[in-house]
């Protein structure tokens, strides 16, 4: 299926009290950062085991750290684009007769970068810093990184970029939270993911026991749970979509 973005109808957004997104890789393309398996993707070019994993992590800490240093100056470079300020301008509108909220798997921070608040970091963020030892809250990184990683300000240790690596533990508050956001949800709107791999693809399970409206943004369709699909580019879409 191929049409404009003009040729779908507006979603209607107003007649819903309780709006969720989820958003992957797709949603940033267009602010310059690559997704992570499709065309040109991340782990096309790069792999996975060598800079991606926990094993990884454990394997060999400054390799990693000088991995994703490139990629958090590239975050910071980065700007949101017309999909994620769709998102925030709806959040805006709707104001307090609904609630609108964002599950993501980004790293990128670019949600709240266009204004958008209840975001959930799946992930977490290459904006942030957490210690490879002591469990000190992740702070925000304030200063220019070098390929040396910072220490620690509790205990000196070396700091790490606060995301999360393949077979790395999601932190169960951030899944009570996705939980509390999905469970009684009327709109749920999956954008820029396939939202195939565990635990996302959990979601749309949970928003149709909610029994919520099921929508698919994405370049590629998906493989039949969602009622309604709209095959594009998420910047081109959602301005139209969620006006």
């Amino acid at each position: 299926m191929s049409e404009s973005s003009t040729s779908y109808q507006p979603l209607g957004t107003e007649r819903y009290k309780k709006i969720v997104f989820l958003t992957g890789a797709g949603i940033s393309k267009a602010s310059g950062l690559p997704t992570y398996r499709g065309k040109g993707g991340v782990w096309t070019t790069e792999n996975v085991e060598d800079i991606g994993t926990k094993e990884a992590m454990e394997k060999d800490s400054l390799k990693i750290w000088r991995a994703y240093v490139p990629r958090h100056r590239k975050v910071l470079e980065a700007k949101p684009n017309a999909a994620h300020q769709a998102i925030a301008d709806l959040q805006k509108r709707l104001g307090e007769k609904a609630w609108v909220c964002v599950l993501t798997q980004n790293v990128d921070g670019l949600h709240q970068a266009a204004g958008t608040e209840s975001v959930i970091e799946a992930h977490g963020s290459l904006r942030r810093l957490r210690c490879t030892e002591c469990s000190i809250k992740p702070w925000e990184i304030t200063e220019d990184l070098t390929d040396e990683p910072p220490p620690c300000p509790d205990c000196g240790a070396p700091a790490r970029f606060d995301i999360v690596l393949f077979n790395e533990p999601v932190d169960p508050m951030l899944g009570l939270q996705a939980l509390a956001f999905l469970g009684d949800c009327d709109l749920y709107i999956t954008v820029g993911t396939s939202g195939l791999v565990a635990p996302a693809s959990q979601l749309i399970d949970i928003a149709d026991e909610a029994g919520a409206r099921t929508v698919f943004v994405n370049t590629e369709p998906e493989d039949g749970r969602y009622q309604e699909y709209y095959v594009g580019k998420a910047e081109e879409l959602l301005p139209h979509l969620l006006r």
